[in-house]
């Protein structure tokens, strides 16, 4: 049976963040940031203070010693 009709579609789990595994990270100071995770490689924005962006896990290490954000 042929399938021309149907579109092929691709997906690539390899990179994105699971919502079981989560970590929330807040910008406590008034200076804008921009951070590339060590490990994924993904880029999280910061652009006003409270601001509470999800971070994935692995990309936590690198996050710790900045003194710009908290960890919740």
């Amino acid at each position: 049976m042929c399938n021309c009709n149907q579109k092929r579609t691709t997906t690539n789990f390899g990179n994105q963040i699971s919502n079981q595994s989560v970590a929330k990270v807040k910008l406590i100071t008034e200076d804008p940031v921009t951070i590339t995770g060590n490990i994924t490689g993904r880029q999280y924005a910061f652009r006003y203070v409270n601001e509470i962006n999800l971070v994935d896990p692995r990309d936590l290490q690198g996050l710790k010693g900045m003194h710009n954000l908290l960890i919740l």
